[in-house]
């Protein structure tokens, strides 16, 4: 079975990248190689030159830097579809990330048997145009619940299926805590942006500091609006309204980020 995947415009893949996406079915991939199954990517271009083991079937296609503008980035996501399908050899499952991969897949029906997309963000109305797709798959169940209120079509299949961690480098390092004596460390990793609910984390952890608790907050990704983010006013509230946050530039290495 051939499974084919087209990622994101915006974001590379390991081990430079440091989307969610990207670094799910990249990883992914990976495993289905393991298990038998041939596997291809399509990503964006990367600018350093990667060598990779020979199982690994990239094909990068030119990319964007995120522009701050949602009709621009839909736009350049539109650009980097077509370039994909174009590229798509005849598949059994196309997964696609990308806004638009479920609306040029209408056009290119006879490279693949089956299309599954897959839902990492909150649905904001576009889904009724995807009825094409046969499997929705989402990485929790408020997302299939918002979802399934979108008009998707009754014979499309909704599942939730979480991202999953790799065990084997993140491990819990301090199991047992004494509260209101011991500093909590809270690490987020990801974009740092509104949608991503982190200003209600902090309005959160400033009443819990206001009782007496030791809290700490550590965030690792990025902010300015160019590289996904909401940007810097965005960025200075979070300071202002809990006092100990510590930044840390974007990690793509999970070795590296597992320190942390």
């Amino acid at each position: 079975m051939k499974i084919s995947i087209i990622t994101s415009p915006f974001g590379t893949i390991p081990p430079t990248g440091i989307g969610a996406v990207e670094k799910l079915w990249y990883d992914l991939s990976l495993e289905f190689n393991k298990d038998g199954y041939e596997t291809e990517i399509f990503c964006k271009k990367d600018k350093e030159n990667i060598t990779r083991i020979k199982k690994e079937k990239i094909i990068e296609i030119i990319g964007y830097e995120r522009k701050g503008n949602l009709f621009i980035e839909l736009f350049l996501d539109l650009v980097f579809t077509i370039n994909c399908f174009f590229k798509l050899k005849k598949t059994d499952i196309l997964i696609g990330n990308t806004f638009f991969s479920p609306l040029i897949a209408r056009l290119f029906k006879f490279k693949f048997d089956k299309l599954i997309y897959n839902v990492q963000r909150v649905p904001k109305g576009q889904f009724f145009l995807y009825k094409n797709v046969n499997n929705f798959i989402c990485p929790s169940s408020i997302i299939k619940t918002i979802l399934t209120k979108e008009k998707i079509g009754n014979r499309v299949s909704v599942v939730v299926i979480g991202n999953p961690v790799n065990l084997d480098i993140y491990q819990p390092k301090s199991p047992k805590f004494k509260l209101k004596t011991d500093e909590f460390q809270i690490l987020y990793f990801g974009r740092i942006h509104k949608e991503k609910g982190l200003h209600v984390l902090v309005k959160a952890l400033s009443i819990l500091s206001s009782k007496g608790f030791k809290l700490k907050l550590k965030l690792i990704g990025p902010y300015k609006e160019h590289e996904g983010g909401s940007g810097n006013q965005y960025f200075n509230d979070l300071k202002k309204c809990f006092n100990n946050i510590d930044y840390v530039k974007p990690i793509s290495s999970p070795e590296i980020l597992s320190s942390h």
